[in-house]
């Protein structure tokens, strides 16, 4: 990867929440396609809502696309 674009998504990311960051970390660990669940579960002490909020938050912000997330808890 160019420099140019490490340095834009470095940037990017290092403006979301300091939460936001850890989960959109933990995502791409799993890779284009997850489930809410398995991050919630991978993230002690996280509630759904959560994973959820941090994850909308770096859409809004252009960091991810999580058209590819199921959202399979029965509370969202």
């Amino acid at each position: 990867m160019p420099e140019s674009i490490a340095t834009a998504i470095t940037a990017q990311v290092g403006r979301l929440s300091a939460s936001a960051q850890r989960m959109l970390g933990l995502a791409s660990v799993f890779g284009a396609a997850f489930q809410v669940a398995d991050l919630q579960f991978a993230q002690e002490h996280t509630t759904t809502r959560q994973v959820v909020d941090d994850l909308e938050e770096a859409e809004r912000m252009g960091s991810s696309s999580t058209t590819a997330i199921s959202f399979d808890s029965p509370t969202r």
